[in-house]
């Protein structure tokens, strides 16, 4: 199972300050069946559309830009073989 950290910390967020799904989708310029699917992990939400987010969610920008990172890392990664992973992370370490 492919864990998705936006998407579960957007519905944290979400529900923790009681904003409506439809405040959320215009405020990142979706429809709110889109925005649906974003909380829920079934669609990515776009890099450009993150600054919006975390102003309508009153957060910082640097966490969900990071856990938006993490699930594009993890992603990729979810079908690689497990004994390799951590010298791939080292190697993409080292370029940053």
């Amino acid at each position: 199972m492919t864990h998705k950290l936006l998407s579960d910390r957007i519905y944290e967020l979400r529900s923790q300050k009681r904003i409506h799904q439809n405040q959320i989708a215009d405020a990142i310029g979706v429809k709110n069946p889109m925005f649906s699917k974003i909380e829920k992990g079934e669609r990515n939400i776009k890099q450009n559309q993150i600054s919006s987010l975390a102003i309508v969610l009153n957060t910082e920008e640097k966490e969900l830009y990071t856990l938006w990172i993490a699930d594009r890392i993890n992603a990729a990664l979810k079908d690689s073989p497990k004994e390799y992973i951590q010298d791939a992370l080292n190697i993409i370490k080292e370029l940053y």
